[in-house]
């Protein structure tokens, strides 16, 4: 048998093992069962906890008050 035959020989045969070691693991790993997508769960707000703070939001301005002049009389 001629050195670069054996070699193909070698690499088949070791291409060969890892696809069965793949097959192995894949068959043999255990099954998880499968998750069916229910409803949406419903958020509910504990009164315990304190309302959540909105960042970045702008300060209002003051509006300006226009003075009130009161007339004093002498």
């Amino acid at each position: 048998m001629k050195t670069g035959q054996s070699l193909w020989w070698a690499i088949i045969a070791v291409l060969t093992l890892i696809l069965a070691v793949l097959t192995a693991v894949v068959w043999l790993r255990p099954t998880q069962p499968t998750v069916t997508p229910g409803p949406s769960p419903t958020y509910i707000w504990s009164t315990t906890t304190p309302t959540p703070i909105q960042l970045n939001t702008p300060t209002p301005t003051p509006t300006p008050t226009t003075p009130v002049w009161t007339v004093i009389e002498p």
